[in-house]
């Protein structure tokens, strides 16, 4: 009985993990497409005349440019971390194992890979972060273009 109480709460805690890394990635995805949106609202809505005469505007459009890019990388980043996932098949052991046997080598995988995960997912979590302030700094620099460009 209370290898099917750990056997449960390590699969909880794998299929929580993988939730996370879920929300993550949904994360990652709307701060590319949005950024990337407004990039393109921006080339499309502004009138560029003003924007190539003025010094700082130029500046501050290339700098979000840049930010752009650096978003993307971040995000490419992001999406390259990959959790540990639940057993394999080859290192459970034998089929002779009594089911209390074979449910101890899984649950003991399971925590293995629960535990590897663990600084996986808090990197994923402060790559989008990251990624997140790179977004708002994108903006940012977008409307003081904008803003730089009509005076």
């Amino acid at each position: 009985m209370a290898e099917q109480v750990f056997y449960e709460i390590a699969r909880w805690r794998l299929d929580e993990q993988l939730d996370q890394i879920r929300e993550l990635n949904s994360r990652l995805t709307g701060a590319f497409t949005g950024a990337t949106a407004l990039l393109v609202l921006f080339g499309v809505l502004q009138d560029l005349g003003p924007v190539s005469s003025s010094g700082t505007a130029i500046g501050l459009a290339s700098a979000a440019v840049g930010v752009y890019v650096a978003l993307l990388l971040t995000a490419l980043v992001g999406y390259r971390i990959d959790l540990v996932g639940g057993p394999a098949l080859s290192g459970l052991g034998t089929f002779e194992q009594t089911e209390d046997d074979a449910r101890r080598s899984v649950t003991i995988t399971i925590l293995e890979s629960v535990a590897a995960n663990e600084p996986l997912v808090q990197r994923k979590s402060q790559i989008v972060f990251a990624t997140l302030t790179l977004w708002a700094l994108d903006a940012l620099l977008l409307l003081a273009t904008s803003l730089t460009a009509t005076n």
